[in-house]
């Protein structure tokens, strides 16, 4: 089982298109949660066939925020929970590992709308009971490790998320490889990168 969640920003781009579609090829993942694809569901549609999916579900754009995208393989019986422009929320049946729950989620941006995020993250373990998976762009940090460069994040910020992680009954599953997912103004004195992007999941799912 294989799950890829990508922030692209956009993909008006060929290059951009060109770049995920050698992603898939390379990763061969049976879902596919895309944030900010910032085009319209005719585009989608046609990159369902391009990238060797057969289903698709995906939200409409909130003002100029984009749109969210979920893709998977039709082998997997998939059923939808809820949406938002912030999350799609799955339930998925397959012979190996019986029903489960996988979220992509899309924290807010806004530094100032954390605590929504955190109350957010909060909600929606409530709603069910199944093995869990969130994957996505958290826009947030665990740890000061997940920083570099620049000032240090703040304290009660870290604290938050983490205790919102813990009320939710998530853990980190960790990542392998670069540790870093996010960047901004590379080459210069204010080059920053952080660790966005999570995969947390409850134990029953681990």
């Amino acid at each position: 089982m294989s799950v890829l969640s990508w922030n692209c920003r956009g993909l008006g781009q060929p290059q951009m298109v060109q770049i995920l579609v050698e992603l898939v090829k390379w990763k061969k993942p049976n879902f596919l949660f895309l944030i900010e694809t910032l085009c319209n569901r005719n585009k989608l549609e046609r990159l369902k066939v391009k990238l060797g999916f057969e289903c698709l579900f995906t939200v409409n754009p909130a003002g100029r925020s984009g749109r969210l995208a979920l893709y998977w393989k039709s082998s997997h019986k998939v059923s939808l929970l809820k949406f938002s422009k912030n999350c799609i929320d799955v339930a998925v049946e397959d012979q190996s590992l019986g029903r489960w729950r996988m979220m992509g989620l899309y924290g807010f941006p806004e530094s100032s709308r954390r605590r929504e995020s955190w109350d957010l993250l909060r909600t929606l373990s409530a709603t069910s009971s199944l093995p869990w998976v969130c994957i996505g762009d958290f826009n947030d940090l665990l740890a000061a490790h997940e920083k570099q460069r620049q000032h240090e994040h703040p304290n009660w910020k870290l604290q938050g998320f983490r205790q919102a992680v813990f009320d939710s009954g998530l853990f980190d599953i960790g990542m392998e490889g670069y540790q870093f997912t996010w960047e901004r103004a590379r080459g210069s004195k204010n080059w920053v990168e952080e660790r966005l992007d999570k995969a947390l999941a409850t134990k029953s799912w681990i």
